[in-house]
């Protein structure tokens, strides 16, 4: 897998390559920790290469493989409710808003980012 990485390769090629390492890390994910991550990782990939082929569908550029990748974008969207989101580029900025809020979930449980989504409650002594 490095190799393809760090290679002469396409980007295709080595997008698809960092998606099978995903799929692979989920496969062999012994705790339900390491399955959560290893599943994070791979959705954020997957918004963020959305993000990117939808500049190359705007430009006619994008292959066939990444344009049938884009009916993720549109499941997604389903689950979440958001309709009415036709365009590239209020589609870009779901797949935009998907990956931070991945990137976020992401940090978070890999304890990177403190607990910040809560009430917290000060005692302050008054003289």
């Amino acid at each position: 897998m490095e190799s393809i990485l760090q290679g002469g390769h396409n980007e295709f090629v080595k997008r698809l390559a960092v998606l099978l390492e995903d799929v692979l890390y989920i496969v062999i994910s012994d705790t339900d920790k390491e399955l959560i991550i290893a599943n994070r990782k791979y959705a954020s990939h997957i918004f963020e290469y959305i993000y990117i082929v939808l500049d190359e569908v705007k430009c006619s550029v994008a292959q066939l493989w990444w344009k049938q990748v884009l009916w993720k974008l549109v499941l997604w969207t389903r689950l979440l409710g958001i309709k009415g989101k036709s365009t590239y580029e209020d589609q870009q900025q779901i797949a935009l808003s998907l990956f931070l809020w991945n990137q976020l979930t992401l940090a978070r449980i890999e304890g990177k980012l403190p607990a910040w989504e809560g009430i917290r409650l000060v005692r302050e002594h008054v003289t």
